[in-house]
Parts: structure tokens; C-alpha cells; sequence
């Protein structure tokens, strides 16, 4: 690597750090990131089928669960800095799992073209507005595909395909999902080497084991498995509106209800062919919301993409075939986080586009200004954002690493800190969202307002409490109720922290809870 190369590694290795470490500090890391922990823990217990995973179901004591069955077995690589930091450990082994794709997107371009043009291609693919929207929300699995992928495609075309295939399983193991978007990236990368037949065959042979690996896994076991645990999963959350006789009337409900609001499972043969009956209804999904409560919100991804290296379709369409499915998960699911350019869900394009535009470059004699425009472009496009989004939930503290708010906050990490230790360690806690990843994991941690057989609660005051999904208000008026209960014993109040021990030994959840939380659900964050 380029003397250029290793100064753009360095210097946004730090930068990564400024945007996501103070979040943490600062309480902004919320359900996602527990989640994770806790599927370290349980891995470090050798209990590798861990089945529910309390952190990520804050609905449980209405009985409504979000989808269960996820299929993450590339967190085990994640374990190691597990151990050495908690969540400190993986949002730094997120941040290396930015950086070691990088390296490989250059050893990749490497191949193409000299290193100094490869090295445009860097700054390109770290100028991407998909790592940092991850790098400012929490940790995710799909960094360890970030760090795999480009080294798949790198040992590809070096003709060593065990390796390259090794690589891209621990890619698809970080999302079921990514075996369907492997029989078209693999596909498309046949087609780009076409006139390499060794190149071309190998590439096929990995789109077809792909193309196996998801007719087994979604198509046979997650529907069994659904079936038989009685779970929900991922598919039939997020995609069986389309299957219903009025798809847009099923989507605004589950957008203004949420999980209660979902439409009944269907199989994913159901919902594939009712995709294929409906065309017209596709195209305008991929553009429209039916609710315009969220209004612009695919526009703004179809424009980023468009500045940050789109725009070289036109050369390569085989690029735009290989984001298809990345496309249509994202726009079609009845969820709009995913829709636009927040959280994790741009991540594939940061790898894809910064390679689109250097393979147009290198079929190109144009290249001496193509790679520097991408870079640049790709730059402009992810600071621009930084200062207005359309995507719902964009919070510029958390991603402003430039100013002195995304630096502050109103509760001191010391101090909460003093006050999660009156915690047992082994005692089952029910927790506001920011609290989760700072108490240490247990087989029963619970996102609040998820009680159940909860020992403590731990809950926040000011002017941000992270109580989704209960308005501020009902939490508020919750907070007041536990004061007078007694059922829940009040052991600390300092520091705009509570926390309660339960009095009795019933085990049964707070009665002004049963009432509260079935009025206030919010699917909107608390202000």
C-alpha cells in the first residue's frame, strides 16, 4: 500500500473512532448493540443454538415478539474483543472490520489499476455516507461482511477460490439474506469476467452454493423452524404485506402500528410469486410510500447513490444487476429505517459503488479524472448529508463528530456507572434502551418496557430517556407509579438514574404497566 494509502487508513481509523466511541460514552448506543452482546455471551457459554435473546424484545410482555430467527454465526469472530472490552471491544472490531475492507477494496483495485489510482479509490469507498451512518448508530454484524467480502473478490481473482469461498460464507453468515444477493454479485462478477473463463467459471460455482445455501436456509429450515417454536421470521416480518390482497393498505398499517400492526405470516414462495404478479406495484414501492409521513425518504437513497458513484452504471450495468436485491430489500420491506441512508442498511453500497466506478476507470481512458471524481464526489455526498436527511430518526449529534454536542451529554457516564454496580451480577434486569449495553450481560436482560420476571429495573430520567417504544409522557407517569408501588422498591435516584428492586416475590409485572403500555406505544423516538 501507498505511502497516500496507509495515511487515508490512519487518518480515518481515528476519525471512525471520534464518531462512534463518544456515542457510546454517551449513552447512544441502544438495543442493537446489546443484542449482540448478549449473543457473545451465550456463544462464550457454548450454547451455541441460544434461541430467544431477551434484549431485543421490549413488546414481551404483551406477547409480541420482533423477528427471532436470525442467522448470525460470523458474530463468533467477534467474540475475542468481547472479552478484551464488552461493547467497547465490538465497536472497535467494528471500526477494523472498516478498515481491513478497505485494505481490500485497494488490493482489489490493485489488480485493476496502478496504486495510486486504487488509492483514489479508497478515499472513495471511506468517503461513503453507508460506513458512516453505521459507524454513528451501533454495532452490527454486517461489519464483519464489510471486512470479508472485499478479500473474497481480491483472492478470486487471485484463482485461489477455497479461500475466496471460505470468505464469502463467513460474509453470508453475517445475514441469511446475503445468499440471495450472493447468486447475483457472483452472477454479475461472471459476467465482468466473462472473457476470463476460469474467472467466469469460478464465479458461477459460488453463485450456485449460494443459490443452494439460501433454498436451504430460507426457503427449508427458517420456515420449519418458524413453524415448530412458533417465531417470526425475517421474511415473513418485514415482506408478507405483499402477499396480501391490498399490499399498500397492509404496509401503512404495519408503519403506523408496527409488530402489532404486521400482516399474518406467508411463506416466502407466497410472497415471491405475489412479487412477480405485481410488477407495476413493485416499480412504485421501489420510489413511493404509501404513508407520507415518510415522504422522501427512498428518494434521498436513490439520490446519495446516484452522486456517490452511480452514475457509473451507465458503463456497467452488470453493477446495477449485482445491487438489485440490495435494492429490493431495502425499499420493499415494511420498514422505513431501512429505506434510506441511515444506520447499517448502506453499507453494501460502500463497497459496491467505490469498485463500479474503478471498473469503468479501468476499461476506460479516462481514468485519470474518473477515480478522482467518484472520491470526491462520494466525500461531498456523505458531508452533505451530515447536515440533512430525509431518513426518519437522523439524530446530528450522534454523527457531527466535528462538534462540540456530539461530545456532551446530560449523563455522566462515572455516575451511572456507580449506580449499575447496586446490581447484582447475576440478578435479571429489565433496562431502558442507552442502558443495555452498559450492564453486564445475562440470560435475562430485558429491553424495558419488557418486564417479565425482571429482579431490578434500571430506567432514566431527562430529557431524552431512550423509553421507546412508550411516549415520553406514559413512561413519565410510569416512573411516578413505581414511586407509590409495592411491588418495586426504589434503591437509587441520583444522577438521573432509578433503579428498583422488586419487593415481592410474585414476579408479576407492575399493574399500572399492563395498562400503560398497550396506550402509548410510539413508533417514533422520544423527544
Amino acid at each position: 500500500m501507498s505511502r497516500w494509502g496507509w495515511g487515508l487508513l490512519i487518518g480515518f481509523g481515528v476519525l471512525f473512532c471520534l464518531v462512534s466511541l463518544p456515542n457510546h460514552y454517551n449513552f447512544r448506543t441502544y438495543g442493537d448493540t446489546a443484542y449482540y452482546l448478549q449473543m457473545c455471551e451465550f456463544y462464550l457459554k457454548g450454547r451455541l443454538f441460544y434461541g430467544h435473546l431477551t434484549t431485543m424484545t421490549p413488546f414481551a410482555d404483551k406477547g409480541i415478539n420482533p423477528p427471532t430467527l436470525y442467522v448470525n454465526w460470523s458474530v463468533i469472530l467477534a467474540v475475542p474483543f468481547y472479552l478484551l472490552g464488552k461493547s467497547w471491544g465490538l465497536l472497535i472490531f467494528q471500526i477494523l472490520c472498516f478498515l481491513v475492507g478497505g485494505v481490500g477494496i485497494y488490493k482489489v483495485v490493485s489488480e485493476w489499476l496502478t496504486s495510486s489510482q486504487a488509492t483514489w479509490t479508497l478515499l472513495h469507498y471511506f468517503g461513503m455516507w453507508g460506513l458512516w451512518s453505521a459507524a454513528a448508530f451501533e454495532f452490527h454484524e454486517v461489519a464483519i461482511g464489510v471486512a470479508a467480502l472485499p478479500w473474497s473478490l481480491y483472492f478470486f481473482q487471485r484463482g485461489r477460490d477455497l479461500l475466496s469461498l471460505i470468505l464469502w460464507m463467513i460474509t453470508v453468515g453475517c445475514k441469511e439474506v446475503f445468499s440471495i444477493w450472493g447468486v447475483f454479485l457472483w452472477t454479475g462478477w461472471a459476467w465482468l469476467w466473462r472473457k476470463v473463463p476460469s474467472l467466469r467459471d469460478s464465479a458461477l460455482k459460488i453463485a450456485g452454493i449460494s443459490f443452494l445455501y439460501a433454498f436451504l436456509l430460507i426457503g427449508v429450515i427458517l420456515p420449519l423452524a418458524e413453524k415448530n417454536f412458533k417465531t417470526i421470521s425475517r421474511t415473513s416480518f418485514y415482506y408478507a404485506y405483499l402477499a396480501e390482497k391490498h399490499p399498500t393498505e397492509a404496509l401503512r398499517r404495519q408503519l403506523q402500528e408496527g409488530w402489532q400492526g404486521m400482516a399474518p405470516p406467508h411463506k416466502p414462495r407466497e410472497i415471491l410469486l405475489r412479487v412477480l404478479q405485481r410488477p407495476q406495484l413493485i416499480w412504485s414501492l421501489l420510489f413511493e410510500s404509501p404513508d407520507v409521513t415518510y415522504f422522501g425518504v427512498k428518494s434521498e437513497l436513490h439520490w446519495a447513490v446516484l452522486w456517490s458513484g452511480g452514475w457509473s452504471f451507465y458503463a456497467a450495468p452488470a453493477f446495477l444487476w449485482i445491487l438489485l436485491p440490495i435494492y429490493l430489500y431495502k425499499l420493499l420491506a415494511a420498514n422505513y429505517f431501512m429505506w434510506g441512508t441511515l444506520h447499517h442498511y448502506g453499507l453494501e453500497f460502500a463497497l459496491i459503488l467505490p469498485l463500479s466506478v474503478a471498473w469503468v476507470a479501468r476499461k476506460s481512458n479516462r481514468s485519470r479524472w474518473l477515480l478522482p471524481a467518484g472520491a470526491i464526489l462520494s466525500c461531498i455526498m456523505g458531508l452533505s448529508l451530515l447536515g440533512h436527511r430525509y431518513s426518519k430518526w437522523y439524530e446530528p449529534e450522534r454523527h457531527r463528530w466535528y462538534h462540540s454536542k456530539h461530545y456532551c451529554s446530560e449523563y455522566s457516564y462515572a455516575r451511572i456507572h456507580e449506580g449499575l454496580q447496586q446490581i447484582p451480577p447475576k440478578a435479571s434486569v429489565s433496562a431502558v434502551a442507552c442502558l443495555l449495553t452498559h450492564i453486564p450481560m445475562r440470560d435475562k436482560l430485558y429491553h424495558f418496557p419488557a418486564i417479565q420476571d425482571a429482579e431490578y429495573l434500571a430506567l432514566l430520567e431527562g430529557s431524552a430517556p431512550c423509553c421507546w417504544p412508550m411516549k415520553k409522557e406514559a413512561y413519565y407517569r410510569f416512573l411516578d407509579s413505581l414511586d407509590t408501588s409495592k411491588e418495586w422498591q426504589k434503591i437509587w435516584h441520583r444522577n438521573l438514574l432509578r433503579i428498583y428492586r422488586r419487593a415481592s416475590s410474585s414476579g408479576k409485572t407492575h399493574s399500572y404497566y399492563q395498562g400503560a403500555f398497550t396506550s402509548t406505544l410510539s413508533n417514533t423516538a422520544c423527544q
